[in-house]
């Protein structure tokens, strides 16, 4: 990793969705400012994870000045190694916090992630500085909440998991995982297609049939995946395995992996999905 300077003005498209221009400080001054050159790339990687469309820096680099301006102490990773960022997914939702510093677990970084930074469930801090830092910054900006985002979000909600019902034109009721049997042991109204998907515990999309693209990844159910107007015809659940019916067909093959392949996803690429089943 090495650190990149940039004049004031520059404009370098530094990977496909991500200019230099960006980084640049917002101390109202004209000066040169640094970016990490692994930075932008990894921006790259979490938008494919999560199903974003765009990425919009609040704030990059920071010269000492600004820093102190804002009320840190002249030091920081936004010295060319960090940036505080939202992502939004392909219908213009602002994706949360959570399911930003989930994907980079899930990617492996073990260097600096912020949830919920400056307060805000909609930015995420990002850097590349070489230590971990797990933080929750709704708490504090500088101590660590967790090894792991995962543990840290987990046990306040049972498993359970729901579908809205592009029929009625509301949620179902929720289905407890494992627990029920004949109609409580699956979510869904056969013959109705589902437009929406909540699953406490776990982390899931789904693949919207007109539209052809996957949803940004969701974790629990305070949000869901989904716009509740477009059927569904693809889903994916991480770390459990899960079933998909066919509006007017029959259960699928039961999946146990999440990848590009015809096996890493439930449901049939144009095929309405009207029941979701989960299984440990």
């Amino acid at each position: 990793m090495n650190l990149i300077q940039y004049n004031y003005e520059d404009q370098t498209q530094l990977t496909p969705h991500f200019k230099a221009s960006e980084w640049r400080c917002k101390c109202g001054r004209i000066h040169s400012f640094f970016v990490a050159d692994t930075l932008p790339f990894l921006l790259e990687k979490v938008m494919k994870q999560v199903g974003a469309s765009h990425g919009y820096i609040s704030s990059g680099y920071r010269c000492p000045y600004q820093e102190k301006r804002i009320g840190g102490s002249g030091s920081t990773t936004h010295q060319g190694y960090a940036c505080d960022i939202k992502f939004t997914d392909f219908s213009g939702k602002v994706i949360d916090s959570r399911w930003i510093v989930l994907a980079l677990e899930d990617l492996g970084h073990v260097y600096g992630i912020g949830y919920k930074c400056g307060g805000s469930s909609f930015y995420t801090h990002i850097d590349v500085k070489p230590r971990k830092w797990y933080g929750d910054e709704s708490k504090s900006m500088t101590q660590s909440c967790c090894d792991s985002f995962y543990d840290y979000f987990k046990g306040q909600k049972k498993e359970t998991y729901q579908v809205f019902d592009l029929v009625k034109m509301k949620w179902l009721n929720k289905i407890v995982v494992n627990e029920g049997k004949c109609i409580l042991a699956y979510a869904g109204n056969f013959g109705h297609a589902i437009g929406g998907l909540k699953i406490d515990g776990f982390t899931y999309r789904v693949h919207f049939l007109k539209m052809n693209v996957w949803s940004s990844w969701m974790t629990g159910s305070d949000g869901y995946a989904g716009n509740l107007k477009d059927a569904i015809d693809g889903i994916q659940v991480k770390n459990i395995h899960y079933q998909a019916h066919l509006k007017n067909g029959d259960w699928l093959h039961l999946i146990q992996k999440v990848d590009d392949t015809a096996l890493g996803y439930a449901g049939i690429y144009g095929k309405e999905i009207d029941a979701l089943k989960l299984k440990k």
